[in-house]
């Protein structure tokens, strides 16, 4: 027939093998040889590698061992004290915004870490890498390992450089965290982009929303700004329910403000009446901590308050475009 090619196809699907260029779905490589697991969800199990969640403040003097620092970050080591502040310095075209800054202050040497909700069932029998940038001011060694195994010595060059790690599925951790220890008492270390993902091989970092790393971070870390109602208890008091964003790990067991928050920052309002806090607190009563809300009590300043202010009478917690941070719910 015209304009008909005849032509011999070998091969069938029956015999191949595998493809003869591999390819890459979300991330995993696939020839067709082997079945593969797509990812589901967040890839990355590290929640603000990027640092781009400061709830509490963008710096710290001479942090203690067991200080929470920028969010969801731990500093952590015998006798440590070390300075934590937000950086601006960040590896060229990688899509990063911050990075932390860490550098002994007082005594031992600069420890980082992360905690890992549900750690144990998480890592068991499956491989893992990490992936994280790192510089220094000076060339030094670091140490990293996860849940105080696999240790790993890794030399800091004073240029940004991507760095990984990988962790043997037959690991036994005897804690839940990443851990980063530097071995200088003088040079500053900078890190960003942390990643930690099921695997072998360490994939682009996953860059969330602000929202979403900021929901994820609320859940260890619960924060309420804006207006809250409640009810005048009596003419120098109130109280306010404040429903959380997210669901927290833990009820909290406090209330704290950011670096550089005052209680006077915060104000109370009844009967049109609106006056200064000097002191706010979790309430006492029964359901008044909760991990969808919490309800604070409130001492409230001011002659013309407490005239106005009937015990009963509905108010609101005003959080003067500052927040009001719960504490407790952290690892």
């Amino acid at each position: 027939a015209p304009n008909v090619v005849q032509t011999t196809i070998t091969g069938n699907a029956a015999t191949a093998t595998k493809l003869a260029t591999a390819r890459t779905i979300n991330g995993v490589s696939f020839n067709g040889s082997a079945n593969i697991t797509i990812p589901t969800g967040f890839k990355n199990y590290i929640i603000n590698g990027g640092f781009d969640v400061w709830q509490r403040g963008t710096s710290w003097s001479s942090a203690s061992a067991g200080e929470y620092t920028v969010d969801r970050w731990q500093t952590f080591g015998t006798s440590m004290t070390c300075n934590i502040d937000r950086s601006i310095d960040v590896p060229a075209n990688q899509g990063f915004k911050y990075s932390v800054k860490v550098v002994r202050s007082i005594s031992g040497l600069p420890f980082l870490r992360q905690r890992i909700e549900d750690f144990a069932t998480l890592i068991s029998g499956r491989e893992f890498t990490l992936s994280f940038w790192a510089k220094a001011d000076n060339s030094c060694e670091l140490l990293v390992d996860l849940g105080d195994v696999g240790n790993t010595v890794i030399h800091i060059t004073t240029t940004w450089q991507k760095y990984t790690v990988n962790f043997a599925s037959t690991l036994t951790p005897t804690f839940d965290a990443i851990d980063f220890q530097g071995n200088s008492s003088t040079t500053p270390m900078y890190f960003t982009g942390v990643q930690l993902e099921l695997g072998s091989q360490a994939t682009d970092f996953e860059y969330r929303s602000y929202g979403e790393e900021l929901s994820l971070c609320q859940r260890y870390l619960p924060s309420f700004d804006g207006g809250a109602h409640g009810f005048a208890g009596t003419t120098t008091s109130g109280s306010a329910s404040i429903p959380f964003s997210v669901p927290a790990r833990v009820a909290p067991t406090s209330v704290f403000f950011p670096t550089g928050v005052v209680v006077g920052n915060f104000s109370y309002t009844t009967q049109a009446v609106q006056a200064p806090c000097t002191t706010i607190n979790l309430a006492t009563g029964i359901n008044s901590t909760g991990t969808t809300r919490c309800v604070v009590q409130c001492t409230v300043g001011g002659a013309v308050f407490a005239q106005n202010a009937v015990p009963g009478v509905p108010g609101v917690l005003f959080s003067g475009g500052t927040k009001l941070l719960f504490g407790g719910c952290e690892l």
